[in-house]
């Protein structure tokens, strides 16, 4: 369970990405959403039957097994359980949209996401299984931050296989 010690640690590692637009906000498998933040980086990778090329953001947010919704106020414009065709047209609001301000409340890391133009989007700690994460920031020193579940965090290297 996280701490409010905790949360000053970990606003300090997002520090960074206040203030940066998201773009390419999308909705991927089930319920994940994925935003990119920063300059577009990109990686060429050798995979069989060719190269491939990937570009995302210095900063990459998956938010993965949790339940969401966003909103503005309390008005709820889309949740994690609405059909996929209503939820990608709704998360793609927050394209090239400043974000605000991170908050995060012990001690389960709810998490909320504010954006200049209002819209606020609420990951909320996932039951969907004891060892999966919530959500995982990639920052731009190859590092990820990975919430949940249950609270906990971690802060380590991308490159380091995860047990």
């Amino acid at each position: 369970m996280a701490t409010p010690s905790d949360v000053i640690e970990i606003e300090g590692i997002v520090s960074g990405l206040l203030g940066q637009k998201a773009w390419r906000v999308w909705k991927g498998v089930g319920s994940f959403v994925l935003f990119e933040f920063g300059k577009p980086i990109t990686h060429t990778y050798n995979l069989p039957g060719g190269k491939r090329s990937y570009t995302h953001g210095e900063w990459h947010l998956w938010a993965y097994c949790c339940e969401w919704w966003l909103g503005i106020g309390t008005e709820v414009i889309a949740t994690s359980d609405d059909d996929p065709e209503f939820i990608a047209p709704s998360v793609q609001q927050m394209e090239n949209t400043p974000l605000e301000s991170i908050e995060l409340i012990p001690p389960l890391l709810e998490t909320t996401l504010h954006f200049e133009n209002g819209l606020a989007f609420h990951i909320l700690p996932g039951d969907y299984a004891e060892d999966a994460e919530d959500w995982m920031l990639f920052v731009p020193n190859d590092y990820v931050l990975v919430v949940g579940p249950n609270g906990k965090w971690v802060y380590e290297s991308s490159y380091e296989p995860r047990p």
